[in-house]
């Protein structure tokens, strides 16, 4: 109701004398009644005997009378509500306690609300201001104390500036000597209605989140029988509300795991506890879903168990992938049984390593007794490799490989150590390895093969190569005799002897170097060396072989250059490789350019040409092994020296880097460390 009508409600200042309770009725002796009935029924209790009021004393008629009226307004008085009495005409009669305390709370106004006042007329002057609620308060007692209605009753909203307040107002008649009086009862019900607009947002909260949810939601009773479910259950039980109710949504349960589910849950709901479990249903068009089900009892306020909650999620997509997972790991434990080599799996994230028996076997150990750390691992390396393997992981975790390859030795239970080749591939979250699975290989029995293989070579080559030089020896002496021993043709064919024997001899060098790197025998010793030196030599050799070719061909250098950690025989060949390479490939005018100069850490050296150039694609393959130009002008040579150059550069601990542009040229770098 409106703030006027609740000022008029609360305006009562205090109650009359209580021998004043019935002021205004026609005696003192008479009973309130209401219509159609009798005295009050506690007119006897009141009067204490059976005897008429003719026969007491006037003293005792009035003593009895104001014992009559103390106890109907200490009854008046012990009721909660706050109660006033109107008279047909509006007037207020009475109030109890609660109104008097009402109004002293909200500073009520005695002229306005109190006993002799119209409560009609503070009613209108309210309604006059605007108050709906007070007009339509005042409407509800007129139309009691004229009979047209047995009772008014209206909740109405009153909030102050700091706290919101709801209050209901009752108005109801009773007769007396023909004349209609009111009782109005005004009561606060805030405390009701909050309790009242909690629970409603309850409920709008669990219908929105019973729309909203991806899982199905449902309600039972004490025994079980359901009461609710969600649209979302029905989607996935393929029932409608009505046919799920009771006990209906069993008739969705696949019929192989409907005996279970039906057994497990009736004992689940006697025994008023928690049920969860996995099981199929079986749709009307014959399908089956697997579904995970969650029942937990729900309590009330005083602990009593009222019924239950639960939630259902399908689960058909998790159960295919198990089963997936499942034949995964048969094939899995298959591979593991039935191959020769050792396989691992290796969690970066926990650093935790699994190695299989076979992977055990191959190092001696006839149990899982290497451990199930990287550490572990990484500890049975031979020294002299694990720099190389670490190169390797690093390239392809970079992304710079895609599967990490290496060959090295690995120390066996009995502290021997056998080659094994190890592959892998990494798998990838969010940029980065979580996880490598690869294998490991015995290839010790190949190596073993290989050396002897290379011990081979090394005496072929031994054997080919002392011939060879006798041949060139002899063929150098008659060209350099050849004014007075041979004809023209006969020296151009000389040169021809030399020119294929000089190609023979690089073949079985190469062939030779390409043994020992496979085998694992290039061990170059290194020490401080001059790069000047190295360069000024070569540069002299190349410098009548460009001549011959019609080339430009310079060298560029600093006057000094710091010493580099090398090899003078290997360097040489290095740079002996690079510009004949170099030369080859540039036409006739073109340049040739050997250049060094010192950067950060060490000394570049770079081999420059005008040669026909590469394409980007081209350059990665370069320095594989028996890799030719694809031109068939340029498809001499053994497909071997840059891949020797390569290597002989790693052994020396620098790198090789290739810049080229097709139709403009090429320049190979070659970076050595310095000597510190």
């Amino acid at each position: 109701m409106g703030a006027a009508v609740v000022g008029a409600v609360s305006g009562v200042a205090r109650i009359r004398q209580p021998e004043k309770l019935l002021k205004g009725l026609p005696s003192k002796e008479a009973s309130f009644r209401t219509p159609g009935n009798s005295a009050s029924p506690s007119k006897a209790l009141l009067d204490g005997d059976s005897a008429g009021p003719l026969a007491l004393s006037g003293q005792q008629q009035w003593e009895r009378l104001q014992h009559r009226e103390h106890f109907l307004t200490s009854a008046f008085d012990a009721l909660s509500a706050h109660i006033a009495i109107l008279h047909t005409s509006g007037t207020i009669v009475a109030t109890n306690n609660a109104w008097r305390r009402f109004a002293e709370a909200h500073q009520g106004d005695e002229e306005r609300c109190g006993v002799g006042s119209n409560y009609l007329n503070v009613c209108d002057a309210a309604a006059d201001e605007g108050a709906l609620e007070a007009q339509a308060v005042a409407a509800g007692i007129r139309q009691v104390l004229t009979r047209r209605r047995e009772e008014f009753h209206r909740t109405y909203a009153c909030h102050g500036p700091l706290e919101e307040r709801w209050f209901t107002i009752r108005v109801t008649r009773f007769e007396h000597e023909r004349t209609a009086w009111a009782v109005v009862a005004h009561e606060d019900v805030t405390a009701l209605r909050k309790k009242e607009q909690t629970l409603r947002q309850r409920e709008e909260w669990f219908r929105a989140l019973s729309t909203a949810s991806p899982l199905g939601i449902f309600q039972t009773d004490t025994m079980g029988h359901y009461v609710y479910t969600n649209l979302r259950w029905q989607e996935i039980f393929g029932l409608s509300l009505a046919e799920s109710l009771g006990h209906g949504w069993m008739t969705a349960i696949h019929p192989k795991d409907r005996p279970t589910v039906r057994a497990e849950w009736l004992v689940a709901v006697q025994g008023k506890q928690e049920f969860s479990r996995e099981f199929r249903l079986l749709t009307c068009y014959g399908k089956v879903r697997w579904v995970q089900m969650h029942v937990k009892p729900m309590p009330s306020a005083d602990g009593c168990i009222v019924g239950a909650v639960g939630t259902v999620e399908e689960i058909s997509t998790k159960k295919e992938a198990e089963a997936a997972l499942r034949k995964s790991e048969e094939r899995w434990q298959l591979a593991l049984t039935g191959t020769n080599d050792g396989l691992w799996d290796w969690n970066l994230k926990t650093n935790n390593l699994f190695l299989s028996a076979r992977y055990q076997e191959i190092l001696g150990f006839l149990h899982q007794n290497i451990g199930t750390r990287f550490e572990a691992w990484v500890d049975r390396i031979h020294p002299d490799d694990r720099k190389r393997v670490t190169e390797a992981l690093g390239a392809h975790f970079s992304r710079k490989t895609s599967l990490f390859s290496v060959e090295y030795r690995m120390r066996c239970k009995d502290e021997s150590y056998k080659w094994v080749l190890m592959r892998g591939r990494a798998l990838w979250e969010d940029g980065y390895a979580v996880r490598m699975v690869g294998s490991m290989t015995d290839i010790s029995a190949w190596k073993q093969a290989e050396e002897q293989r290379a011990d081979f070579l090394a005496m072929l080559t031994h054997d080919i190569k002392n011939p060879l030089t006798v041949v060139l020896g002899y063929v150098d002496i008659l060209l350099d005799e050849q004014d007075s021993l041979l004809t023209g043709e006969g020296a151009e064919l000389l040169g021809r002897v030399k020119s294929n024997a000089l190609t023979v001899h690089s073949l079985v060098t190469n062939y030779l170097d390409l043994s020992k790197i496979e085998a694992g025998h290039w061990d170059i010793p290194t020490q401080p060396v001059s790069v000047e030196q190295i360069l000024h030599k070569i540069g002299q050799q190349y410098t009548a072989e460009a001549q011959v070719r019609r080339l430009h061909f310079s060298v560029e250098q600093p006057e000094h250059l710091p010493l580099v950690n090398g090899n003078v025989l290997a360097l040489e060949r290095v740079f002996t490789n690079l510009l004949y390479n170099a030369l080859k490939f540039t036409p006739e005018g073109g340049n040739v350019t050997l250049r060094s100069v010192e950067v950060s850490g060490g000394v570049k050296i770079e081999v420059e040409d005008t040669g026909p150039g590469m394409t980007r694609e081209e350059i990665p393959f370069l320095f594989e092994r028996y890799h030719r130009a694809k031109k068939d002008a340029y498809r001499e040579g053994t497909g071997l020296g840059l891949f020797i150059v390569k290597a002989l550069v790693d052994a020396l601990g620098g790198r090789v880097e290739v810049t080229s542009t097709p139709g403009e040229g090429s320049c190979f770098a070659v970076f050595l460390p310095i000597v510190h």
